[in-house]
């Protein structure tokens, strides 16, 4: 039987990241095909943000997700990402199973 692996990303969709737009776009494209290889079943839950957010993939099996592009990612607006966790910690059903959640914040310099 193969694993099973649940992957949740909070992709900040805000204004201040059209400086690293393409670099997110690559980031993330690599990351998805990274997963694509791994011999485990991935499903990936995507949840964009600025003042608003979006549910883009609920537990989709990753090799059924299509590449980022220009189109696809488009930054705009405010940031809010205390209110996306707060929304997806209170969703989740898992958290009732005392499930353990990090989150880290990535820096990319770009020279």
């Amino acid at each position: 039987m193969k694993k099973s692996l649940d992957i949740t990303i909070l992709l900040d969709k805000s204004g201040s990241m059209e400086s690293v737009k393409h670099e997110t776009i690559r980031g993330f494209n690599n990351f998805v095909s990274t997963q694509k290889k791994l011999k485990a079943l991935v499903n990936l839950t995507l949840v964009t943000f600025n003042h608003h957010q979006q549910l883009v993939y609920n537990a989709i099996n990753c090799t059924e997700i299509p590449s980022f592009n220009s189109k696809s990612y488009v930054p705009d607006g405010l940031t809010a990402l205390l209110d996306t966790i707060g929304g997806l910690y209170s969703s989740d059903p898992a958290c009732g199973r005392q499930a353990r959640y990090r989150f880290a914040q990535t820096s990319i310099h770009v020279k």
